[in-house]
Formats: C-alpha cells, sequence, structure tokens
C-alpha cells in the first residue's frame, strides 16, 4: 500500500494504522523523503526509520509515564510489582516505560513477574506478583492477555496501572467489575473538558450515530496537523511539507494544544483515565 501511495504522487502519508506494519513501510517512505504522520502508532521505534516520521497518537513511554506519575503523586505509591511477557516486543517495549517511569517517580520496583502464553498461568503469575504486598501492580501486557490478568486480581488493595494494551474498551468489557480502579492512560478521553473535542464529539455522534473512540479523534487531530501544516509550508510538495510540520509551532486540536518535540513526539498532555463502572473516566 505504502509503494503504491508514493507510485501515484502522494507527497504526505497518514499511517498504516498499526506500529508493526508502519515499522515495515515507512523505511520506504523515509527512501524517497515523504513525511509520514503516525496516526496510532504507540510503540513505533521512529528513530531507527529516520527523519520523516511524525507520531500523532502519544507513545507508550508518554502514556506510562503520565500513568505511573499520577500513582506516584495523587495515590503514594512507593512500591510496585511489574508483569511483561519477554516474548512480546510490544510487552518488553512497555515493561521499559514502566521502569523508567518508576525511578523517575521514587517508586521502587520490588518483584518482576514473567509471562508465557502456554507455558505459565495466569493465576500463579498474579499471585507472585502480589505477594510482596505491593503498592501498586504494573501492568505490560498484550490486550489478548489483559482481561485475563484484571479478573485475576479484581480482589486485590494494590493500586493496578495498565500500559496501552489495557486501553480498551473491549478488555474492560470482557473483564467485567474485574476492570474497576484500573489506571490507564491514553491520548485522549471522551469527556475531555477541551471545547474542540466536546463539538467534535457532538458532530461525529450525529453523523455516525456512535460516539468517536480515541481512534477517531487521533485521525481527526491528524488532519488538523496536516492542514495546519499545509498552510504553512513555501510548496505542497513532500519537502514543503515537512519543512513546515518542524516548525509548526502550536495547533489547537481535539487532543488539545498539539505541537512536536526535536524528536517528532507530539506534546500535549496525556488523558489519565481510571475504569469505573465499566467506563474510562479522567482521572481528577
Amino acid at each position: 500500500a505504502m509503494k503504491k501511495a508514493l507510485s501515484e504522487g502522494a507527497q504526505v502519508v497518514l499511517g498504516p494504522t498499526l506500529s508493526p506494519v508502519a515499522a515495515a513501510a515507512d523505511p520506504i517512505a523515509q527512501s524517497v523523503g515523504v513525511p509520514v504522520l503516525a496516526v496510532t502508532n504507540a510503540v513505533l521505534d521512529m528513530a531507527a526509520i529516520g527523519n520523516v516520521v511524525w507520531r500523532v497518537s502519544l507513545s507508550e513511554n508518554a502514556m506510562v509515564s503520565a500513568s505511573v506519575k499520577y500513582a506516584a503523586s495523587k495515590k503514594s505509591v512507593k512500591t510496585a510489582t511489574l508483569i511483561w511477557e519477554p516474548s512480546d516486543g510490544y510487552s518488553a517495549g512497555s515493561a521499559a516505560s514502566f521502569r523508567a517511569a518508576a525511578q523517575a517517580n521514587g517508586i521502587t520496583i520490588t518483584s518482576e513477574q514473567t509471562y508465557v502464553d502456554g507455558s505459565t498461568a495466569v493465576d500463579a503469575v498474579a499471585g507472585a506478583a502480589l505477594a510482596s504486598s505491593p503498592d501498586a501492580v504494573f501492568f505490560a501486557l498484550r490486550s489478548a492477555v489483559a482481561d485475563d490478568f484484571l479478573v485475576a486480581t479484581a480482589s486485590t488493595k494494590a493500586l493496578r496501572v495498565g500500559g496501552n494494551g489495557f486501553n480498551s474498551a473491549a478488555v474492560v468489557a470482557s473483564s467485567g467489575a474485574g476492570a474497576d480502579g484500573l489506571i490507564v492512560s491514553g491520548s485522549w478521553n471522551i469527556n475531555s473538558p477541551n471545547a474542540m473535542s466536546k463539538k467534535f464529539v457532538e458532530a461525529y455522534t450525529k453523523a455516525n450515530n456512535v460516539a468517536p473512540d480515541s481512534f477517531a479523534a487521533q485521525g481527526y487531530a491528524a488532519i488538523q496537523v496536516l492542514l495546519a501544516a499545509m498552510k504553512k509550508a513555501k510548496n505542497a510538495g513532500a519537502t514543503g511539507i515537512q519543512e513546515a510540520l518542524a516548525k509548526i509551532g502550536t495547533v489547537e486540536t481535539v487532543l488539545g494544544p498539539f505541537g512536536y518535540d526535536a524528536k517528532h513526539e507530539p506534546t500535549y498532555p496525556g488523558a489519565v483515565q481510571i475504569v469505573q463502572g465499566g467506563a474510562f473516566t479522567l482521572a481528577s
């Protein structure tokens, strides 16, 4: 799809949706200098590709950092255990983000428990993680196993903090009451006080008869950022758009005031969420 888009003259690309697909496709755009807006690629290693990729969603690192900071500053978490999957690339990256965030916020990770699909039991791993009575449990796990771990730890008094694999309505629904109290950050929450976001939710719901999810919000914001860049660009070609993205300044979007740092990471704040009654509510 990337080769086809570029062969047809695309001067900027939005997507691909999945980080592993983007990791394979974006170097093609890099080779011809066409900028890419990584709309939903939370775990994409942009530095490994080059200088043409600009993230729209928050990175896994940014979202985990926001959640852990909240746990430390608002919930007085001092100790935590970490559960992750060594064989899964996403999980390994998320685990690294949790370790870094814990260190930055004065939280000691007292133990790490590893889950191996097909070899270890969820209940056993969860039990080992809770054995030392930590203040919190950090989950660096895929969505596919997230609900099992939420149910297995439902009775604990420890604060439960998930990576982006837990930022899923499907995970919350399948976990039932087991998800209550989970803390997980995202790029956007439907209850955002942002006036532009409220208008977006109203218009999207009216047009589609269903409320938007975070992917819809990120897609809309990507268009807002692209339009702002095109207005700044000296020309409509790839070079002009790439240069304009580097000088984008601050763009008001449905995700909040949007800008880029030197590493092409977005600078808007993450939405720290707490699951209550099957819904993602904004943390106060």
